[in-house]
């Protein structure tokens, strides 16, 4: 299931990238930008048995966000917003919080 999560992450990013390439339109980059980042957390939203729970819910709080992001962008033409900022910070925090959780469970 894991990996049908990434193919469509990929799938949007490659989406956004042609509408970008053809439209010449910013607010299709964050399009681009959310399927690429998605990519790493649908990856391991499923890696570890203890965690899992932990891993899947910060990863659908992320996809929250980011659809959140991809609207407001397109309501107010700002790519660079206060969620914008959320979801950059979610994204870089997962993998410190997912390495974590995953090198603690392998030492017990």
């Amino acid at each position: 299931m894991s990996s049908n999560f990434v193919a469509v992450s990929f799938g949007l990013f490659v989406v956004g990238l042609l509408l970008y390439l053809a439209l010449a339109d910013e607010r299709m980059l964050t399009i681009a930008v959310f399927g690429f980042t998605m990519m790493v957390p649908f990856g391991s939203m499923f890696a570890a048995s203890k965690t899992r729970n932990r891993l899947l819910i910060y990863t659908i709080a992320m996809a929250v966000a980011g659809v959140m992001d991809i609207g407001l962008t397109f309501a107010t033409g700002e790519m660079f917003n206060f969620l914008s900022v959320i979801y950059i910070i979610a994204f870089v925090a997962f993998q410190w919080v997912a390495n974590f959780l995953l090198i603690k469970e392998n030492n017990q």
